[in-house]
């Protein structure tokens, strides 16, 4: 047996240990605002080579497209449902080999007579077939409760991660206003180890920096085509002069990693004051970016802004928003998910894209 096999083999071991050992004894529930922990014993199996968990900002969900108002995302970190029942996803990226133990979700239900289910969910990529529930948390409604709580489901189904034969995401539906997704956690052990700098337990793999395109950006439901994507150059624009417009991306960036730099490639050529040519009078004629983290949880503490920059006056000329000074700048990818917020206005304010820069540990 080669060195590589026999680690492998012995890594198998140790997640299949884990997986009978510890899981068994957790269940389907709810917690409370604090995040959930793994027991020590799967915090050992997953330093030895995995980046587990997968954190999902509400940043990442996207419309499915039938009721686009449906939703709304607050600056604080999380999704709202309207007046318009409708459903959302948010890819699943998953190291391959990987075996799912636990999904969990930050989620708020403050109604007494309907509840919200939120899935992990696979897909073939190679046939056409019906998607597979792989496990699925679910609130229970009572009292009008907005503190957001926990809830997890440890019995995985087709735990497994296999490339390139499927694909994984997360759906929820909002039924109304009553509902609130902050993010979500993916627990699992990496199957692999050696493969390359990941499974090693480091982090140098990652390569900085991490560019974020306009098309990683999404709208508020309601505000679905008021910011558009230039087909010829993939910028970003205000599509009216109505007022301000919100616009959010996740950032995925590597647990332990130290933000060094943070830059939004811009065109500001509104001189505000309303207009024919301009944002609407008493809107803000700059366009303002901020990067913040959240805990998934309501309280104001529980959101951090570490970064914000601004344009100041108008010119057709390409502008490099860059804040002086990133607070929080290590990233804590056991607690936190990390996400943009970017405004903007009318067809003169135009967005090419933001830059993370960061080094490892």
């Amino acid at each position: 047996m080669t060195q590589r096999a026999e680690l492998t083999w012995i890594r198998r071991i140790a997640a299949a240990s884990v997986s009978l050992g510890f899981l068994a004894s957790l269940v389907s529930t709810a917690s409370s605002e604090t995040p959930p922990e793994a027991s020590e014993g799967v915090k050992a199996v997953r330093n030895f080579g995995g980046r587990s968990p997968l954190m999902i900002p509400a940043a990442a969900f996207a419309t499915t497209g039938f009721t686009p108002d449906s939703y709304a995302f607050n600056t604080y970190g999380f999704i709202a449902g309207t007046s318009s029942f409708g459903c959302l996803r948010a890819p699943v990226y998953l190291p391959d080999g990987a075996t799912v133990w636990r999904l969990a979700a930050s989620m708020v239900d403050m109604s007494s007579t309907d509840d919200m289910s939120l899935s992990l969910v696979r897909t073939s990529n190679t046939a056409y077939s019906s998607a597979t529930e792989m496990a699925r948390v679910t609130t229970n409604g009572n009292t009008a409760d907005p503190i957001p709580n926990w809830y997890m489901d440890s019995s995985v189904s087709a735990p497994n991660v296999s490339y390139p034969e499927y694909g994984y995401y997360v759906h929820v539906c909002l039924p109304d206003y009553d509902f609130q997704v902050y993010q979500v956690r993916i627990d699992y052990v990496d199957d692999v180890i050696f493969r390359d700098d990941f499974e090693s337990g480091g982090a140098t793999a990652y390569a900085s920096p991490l560019s974020i395109s306009p098309s990683d950006f999404k709208p508020d439901g309601y505000q679905a085509g008021e910011v558009l994507i230039s087909p010829t150059d993939g910028m970003m624009y205000g599509a009216n002069y109505a007022g301000s417009r919100f616009m959010h991306a996740p950032v995925w960036l590597p647990d332990g990693a130290t933000i060094t730099g943070v830059t939004a490639r811009v065109v500001d050529n509104d001189a505000g004051g309303g207009g024919a040519a301009n944002c609407a009078s008493g809107a803000p004629s700059e366009i303002e970016f901020w990067l913040n983290r959240s805990k998934g949880c309501s309280a104001a503490s529980c959101r951090d802004e570490m970064a914000s920059a601004s344009t100041t006056g108008a010119s057709p000329a390409i502008q490099f928003l860059t804040p002086t000074t990133i607070d929080f700048p290590t990233v804590d990818g056991q607690q936190y998910v990390y996400f943009l917020v970017l405004r903007l206005c009318g067809p003169w304010h135009r967005v090419y894209g933001v830059r993370i820069t960061y080094t490892i540990p």
